[in-house]
């Protein structure tokens, strides 16, 4: 159980842009890394039917989708984050009954000043606990298209690219083609809406 997070500066950038790009619905994805260090992020498409500006959902495919993206690359699952597009960024109660044991949330009241807070939760209860934004600086990046490191900016640039692609087809409510993963059934009865 984490007692704080990190998050790189790249991350935390594509999900503040993802955040701003989708208003004034909510967004987010999933969250993953290893020791506390958020390293990889799984932007997604809000999977609720109803009012979008006030519920954020996924379905049980992308959650099962999630486990194996992390379980693949051997990251551990962190959990959901979304937006609270007029709200204040703490877990509502539709949060804390998804039994999530992390959530991420991040404020867009201010589009020009995010707030992105990390939580501990056990039923309806919650705590925050400190998400801090780190350098790249001694971190290697990781193409898990082809397993190797980028060697040069373009290559960087590139993989900024695809994951625009994702969010921009996130925003304009297209389909997003994810490689297939074989994984273990989860049987869950998990409440994606938050």
């Amino acid at each position: 159980m984490s007692k704080q997070f990190k998050i790189t500066q790249r991350h935390y950038d594509i999900i503040i842009k993802q955040s701003r790009d989708n208003l004034p619905q909510e967004s987010g994805g999933f969250l993953g890394g290893k020791n506390g260090l958020i390293q990889a992020i799984l932007p997604n498409f809000n999977m609720f039917e109803g009012n979008r500006t006030d519920t954020f959902g996924l379905t049980q495919e992308d959650m099962l989708r999630a486990h194996e993206f992390f379980q693949k690359h051997n990251l551990t699952f962190y959990g959901v984050y979304h937006t609270h597009p007029n709200g204040i960024p703490f877990p509502s109660t539709g949060d804390l009954k998804t039994n999530q044991k992390h959530h991420f949330i991040i404020g867009m009241k201010n589009p020009d000043k995010p707030i992105f807070n990390a939580f501990i939760c056990k039923g309806m209860n919650y705590t925050q606990i400190p998400l801090k934004v780190v350098d790249m600086k001694g971190l290697n990046i990781k193409d898990i298209h082809g397993d190797k490191a980028p060697t040069s900016l373009d290559q960087m640039v590139t993989e900024h690219s695809q994951i625009d692609s994702v969010i921009s087809n996130i925003v304009n409510q297209k389909e997003n083609k994810y490689e297939k993963l074989d994984g273990p059934n989860l049987n869950s009865d998990f409440s994606t809406l938050a």
